[in-house]
């Protein structure tokens, strides 16, 4: 599954199971971190993953508490359930979504 870039939540909302990325285009971090969360997407069939560029829409970023980047926010059935902060390396960042979604 791909990571689809949004501008509003409804999609999130919706959604059974949801990945945000929270990113900016200037963020080094975030560009190491995009190639695992677009390869971890194609893993994990029943997450949607969506990705919310923080520069588009600050108000939204402050909605859901985004202090730095990247954060990525879970979410269930449109509540959100998690979350991680910063660069994680692949097999740390599926260890925690299969704690959030099993």
């Amino acid at each position: 599954m791909a990571v689809n870039k949004i501008t509003k939540f409804d999609l999130v909302e919706k959604a059974d199971a949801a990945v945000v990325d929270f990113y900016a285009d200037w963020c080094g971090p975030c560009a190491m971190l995009s190639p695992i969360v677009d390869k971890i997407s194609d893993e994990y069939k029943d997450v949607d993953f969506f990705k919310f560029d923080i520069d588009a829409d600050m108000n939204t970023a402050i909605k859901y508490g985004i202090v730095n980047i990247p954060t990525l926010l879970f979410f269930k059935n449109g509540n959100k359930v998690g979350q991680v902060v910063g660069y994680m390396e692949e097999s740390a960042l599926k260890a925690e979504l299969d704690r959030v979604f099993q």
